[in-house]
């Protein structure tokens, strides 16, 4: 299932030191530093699952709250939360929560380093600049410095040219699936609680419980 491919992402991306494109690197620095000022965000997505050997085309919408490395991204049936030390994968329609350690020593890749992306163990380089919907883009394409490693074989990032706000990103993994992003809305310094990045099971009555921190 692709929600398997996402989480795998979440899990699996070590950091590391990309090969420089020098066009690519600044405009990924100025990306970094937009976002980098914003101490929290609610981010507001539509999320489109293309596969042409099965005839699969969905489309859902999403919400992603980040402060920090911590995280809470809710999809059509699914919530996985990281307070930075352990992952919580709730599955609503099963009512099933899987619990997993965070190990800080293995560096693994968090939503907010989407922002950051040129510091981690990619190559990357500038793809072109085309108007999509009347706005120009820079495109910024991404791919693992040692494919055998993972699952995925690309991300590209398309972003505004004028605000280097992160318009749209694009998954594509090995089972040829392709997974879009598009940024609807953002919402920068969010107030939330300090609770908001934990789960508590209690909450959810007959729940089926996988703790693999234990």
């Amino acid at each position: 299932m692709i929600s398997k491919f996402i989480i795998a992402l979440l899990l699996s991306i070590p950091a590391g030191h990309a090969r420089q494109d020098s066009k690519a690197t600044d405009i990924l620095k100025k990306v970094e530093a937009k976002y980098e000022n914003y101490k929290t965000m609610k981010v507001v997505f539509e999320q489109r699952i293309e596969n042409p050997e099965s005839d699969l085309d969905q489309e859902s919408e999403g919400v992603l709250y980040l402060a920090g490395n911590k995280y809470k991204l809710i999809t059509e049936g699914q919530e996985v939360i990281s307070d930075t030390k352990k992952m919580y994968l709730y599955f609503t329609e099963e009512n099933e929560l899987i619990i997993e350690s965070v190990d800080p020593d293995e560096n693994a890749f968090t939503p907010s380093d989407l922002f950051s992306l040129y510091k981690k163990d990619f190559k990357y380089a500038y793809a072109g600049s085309p108007v999509i919907k009347g706005k120009k883009m820079h495109v910024i394409l991404f791919s693992p410095k040692d494919p055998d490693q993972y699952d995925f074989h690309s991300i590209k990032l398309y972003i505004n040219a004028d605000n280097y706000s992160i318009e749209e990103a694009e998954l594509s993994d090995n089972m040829a699936n392709k997974v879009t992003y598009i940024i609807k809305k953002v919402e920068p310094n969010v107030k939330l609680s300090n609770d908001f990045f934990s789960f508590d099971p209690s909450k959810h009555k007959d729940i089926i419980i996988t703790d693999n921190t234990e």
